[in-house]
């Protein structure tokens, strides 16, 4: 019962037509994770909590008297222009949320990679989008390039298996009997067809598959785990 009375308290929080400086609580300060409300026709974070100041290097007094301008100078000119666009897509009603890396410079000039995530929190009256309420977690450069590196296998894996349903059942069978080394006769006579007929699959194989050669295919088979 705990959880659920924790969770309405939280709701309620979150719902209050709050300032700044009422967000300023133990739950958000404590987290070490990078939180933020940024105002979005004064294009700057308005408030931040305890994390940013103790990741990035900057004092209390340095964030809170941010200027648009110094705000600018924090981000890679790449993250700016990427920023600058989506905000301009928020204000269009085109985005709801924004979801993307950014790359941030701390206090002492070193660049901070974060994942950002961030929402339309308040409108002003007129409809228009007045706060963005996001979190934001650090990625170390290596741990990116890892990641991009896997999803790159993954995008490779999913078109793989696009080209596995171009092939027909008979046609997974004769890849199955290729990885084993059989012969085109062998592959004939174990799926009682002619030799010439399973000279036809294999080149229509290989050819569906976007593949040079046996060798290839044997090597995508096994990859793909058609053994």
């Amino acid at each position: 019962m705990k959880n659920v009375t924790e969770n309405i308290s939280l709701l309620k929080f979150l719902e209050q037509d709050y300032s700044p400086d009422n967000l300023n609580t133990s739950i958000l300060n404590n987290i070490d994770a990078f939180i933020f409300l940024f105002d979005v026709q004064l294009v700057k974070p308005v408030w931040l909590n305890e994390f940013f100041f103790k990741r990035l290097k900057y004092t209390y007094e340095d964030l809170m008297n941010l200027t648009t301008e110094r705000f600018f100078r924090m981000l890679n000119p790449k993250s700016l222009e990427q920023l600058t666009d989506r905000i301009k897509s928020i204000e269009n009603q085109q985005l709801e949320s924004m979801r993307s890396i950014y790359q941030v410079k701390t206090k002492d000039d070193q660049w901070v990679y974060m994942l950002i995530s961030s929402r339309i929190f308040k409108k002003n009256p007129d409809g228009s989008p007045k706060y963005l309420l996001g979190f934001a977690t650090e990625v170390e450069k290596g741990e990116l390039n890892r990641h991009l590196k896997k999803l790159k296998e993954l995008d490779n894996r999913h078109a793989d298996l696009s080209l596995l349903s171009k092939l027909s059942s008979r046609e997974v069978d004769v890849v199955r009997l290729i990885t084993k080394g059989m012969t085109d006769k062998e592959i004939a006579d174990k799926l009682q067809i002619s030799i010439h007929t399973t000279k036809t699959h294999r080149k229509r194989i290989i050819s569906k598959l976007g593949l040079k050669n046996t060798a290839a295919l044997v090597k995508f088979a096994v990859e793909n785990g058609i053994i």
